[in-house]
């Protein structure tokens, strides 16, 4: 969760922007939704704006892939006779999360 001062909260997004384009670092995408989505309300424009950045690079690095539609991928593999023994389904986020943080 970002929280603290105007500074704090920028740097916490510039520094989430960076991350996620990364291949070294895969963190939790429900998490990562679920810890900016109370940065929606901010009325700052700075972090208004950092925040469509990270949202941009959210999605093109699959993180607003809900559990449902994962799940189904999973379901397609294991009947292939391939499973993907990592995933779990509570690290995904949930439609409502992604709605939320869209809208």
């Amino acid at each position: 969760r970002a929280r603290g001062g105007r500074d704090d909260r920028l740097g916490a997004l510039l520094v989430l922007r960076h991350l996620i384009g990364s291949a070294s670092w895969r963190p939790r995408p429900a998490a990562v939704v679920e810890g900016i989505q109370h940065l929606t309300g901010d009325s700052d424009p700075s972090v208004g704006l950092l925040l469509g950045e990270l949202i941009v690079a959210l999605a093109a690095a699959d993180f607003f892939a809900v559990a449902d539609a994962a799940m189904a991928e999973v379901a397609a593999a294991g009947a292939q006779g391939g499973a993907n023994a990592a995933f779990v389904p509570e690290d995904m986020p949930r439609q409502e999360q992604i709605n939320a943080l869209l809208n």
